[in-house]
């Protein structure tokens, strides 16, 4: 038996290991072990050289992308429903639990209290067992999760059903983590450089002067896996009432995300059952002997070692703009109204136009960055408008043509920086700790939305005692202040990534 070989990719970012040399292992079924016959196609003089040698617009390589794109779509449908049923169904589950409003926040807060720390522990179990196995955990984790709180709605549980929403918000946490590295995996074009690639050669055939483009879906693939998160969970939020007066039971409503859940499941293990054929989609020699030794030099926790410094600036980063868009999310349509002096069903449409633009523009983003490849161009833009956003809040009080300036450019920001972050990921960091970076980014994220939206009241309280309106715009201008000053250092740390 011969060790494993490892080389260096061309940007020197990280070390890829190569097809395991020797005889099978006694441990590995032939269907593991056994090269997929026929995966390499051989390329033609018209048709680019893909992955592998695998010619560009073969059937082949788009039908395993699409395999990972529907399966990492379907994965996150049991999460993205159960996460949006609490909100609309809040009168019938306090008369079903018998508990008040302090209650019904306790039971809101179990969904997220852990989003701080468990997105860390999902990202070490993606290196560790891969994303395969971590997408099958994570989405039974959702489904256990909602059996417990149907349970214990139907008995009148309280404590269970607190109980059964921290698995569940446990289990969303792994699942867009899982997501990720599943789509990650079959593009492999994705690693390695973290600047434009150069140019391509002259190529005769296709004219004089002209040149071969490489061209990689990848920033479209995810804009179109975030847009249809978006749409399920919009979806999901005005159904729930709906169901409810059709079903006259919070149960039965939770039975449907029952059976969502359920689906996600059965996504997560088909993707387990084809994890072989993509797998060697990137790397026709692999066998389970490779990944096992792969797993054993992964350690559980190596934080320190993909500290470098663009690696903190883009935590850095992410924190800060957890800081800014959950609690405006949350505050918009109240501060959009007192700010401008607007009626409340107005200010709640125009705060709507901050979740609904992104579905659209995601995907538009995605073409964007997969032709151009300014990942970092799109962060300081995304991070661009984020100031801009909450500076007009500042100086245009009062004018109602100027209230949907600001959810508009904080929505443009939800449309770039997120796909740019997602996009430069792979390229800080080493293969194998791709998954512990995406939990990291999750925890900052949900760490500084905690953060602002803990301090946002005080913020308040303590502008109004030193203001002079007496109808809550002081305490506004406090937490916009606060919002200019976190967007400033989310603009300086985009341009450092």
């Amino acid at each position: 038996m011969q060790p494993i070989s490892t080389r260096a990719d061309n940007a020197g970012d990280h070390v890829e290991l190569s097809a395991y040399q020797g005889r099978r292992g006694s441990d590995a079924s032939d269907e593991e072990n056994e090269p997929m016959r026929g995966l390499v196609s051989r390329p033609t003089a018209k048709q680019p050289a893909g992955v592998h040698g695998e010619s560009s617009g073969s059937t082949f390589h788009w039908r395993v992308r699409l395999e990972a794109f529907a399966l990492s779509c379907a994965l996150g449908f049991g999460s993205h429903f159960a996460w949006h049923l609490l909100g609309p169904l809040k009168e019938p589950i306090k008369q079903d639990l018998g508990i008040s409003n302090t209650g019904f926040g306790a039971l809101q807060s179990s969904l997220s209290v852990l989003a701080t720390v468990t997105p860390v522990l999902g990202g070490m179990l993606v290196d560790r067992v891969g994303c395969d196995e971590a997408a099958l955990l994570s989405t039974s984790t959702v489904l256990v999760g909602l059996v417990v709180l149907m349970l214990s709605m139907a008995f009148g549980g309280f404590y269970g059903s607190l109980f059964g929403l921290a698995m569940i918000g446990v289990g969303s946490n792994w699942v867009t983590t899982a997501q990720d590295a599943a789509m990650v995996r079959v593009y492999p074009e994705a690693r390695g450089r973290r600047h434009r690639p150069a140019p391509q050669p002259l190529d005769p055939s296709l004219g004089p002067g002209k040149r071969r483009e490489h061209r990689s879906e990848v920033a479209l693939m995810f804009g179109l896996l975030f847009s249809i998160g978006k749409l399920f969970s919009f979806l999901s939020n005005g159904v729930a009432l709906h169901l409810y007066e059709s079903l006259h039971s919070v149960v039965r409503v939770f039975a449907v995300g029952l059976l969502i859940a359920l689906g996600s499941v059965l996504a997560a293990m088909i993707q387990w059952r084809r994890r072989w054929r993509w797998a060697r989609y990137v790397d026709p020699a692999v066998t389970a002997e490779t990944l096992r030794l792969a797993r054993i030099q992964s350690a559980w926790w190596d934080g320190v070692g993909i500290l470098s410094p663009e690696v903190r600036c883009y935590l850095v980063l992410e924190f800060l703009l957890g800081a800014c868009w959950q609690p405006f999310l949350h505050l918009s349509s109240n501060m959009i109204k007192v700010l401008y002096n607007i009626e409340a069903k107005h200010a709640a449409w125009l705060a709507s136009i901050t979740v609904a633009i992104p579905i659209v523009m995601n995907p538009l983003v995605g073409m964007f960055l997969d032709r151009t490849q300014r990942r970092t161009w799109a962060m300081m833009a995304g991070t661009m408008f984020l100031l801009l956003a909450f500076s007009s809040m500042l100086y245009s009080h009062r004018d109602g043509f100027a209230s949907a300036l600001p959810p508009l450019l904080v929505s443009f920001s939800i449309s770039f920086t997120p796909l740019a972050m997602v996009t430069v990921a792979p390229r800080l960091v080493p293969a194998n700790r791709f998954g512990l970076l995406l939990g990291l980014h999750r925890c900052l994220e949900n760490t500084g939305a905690v953060w602002v939206g803990s301090i946002a009241g005080p913020v308040q309280d303590f502008s109004l005692r030193n203001g002079h309106e007496d109808d809550g715009t002081e305490g506004y201008i406090g937490v916009v202040r606060l919002f200019v000053l976190l967007g400033l250092g989310a603009f300086t740390a985009a341009c450092v990534v």
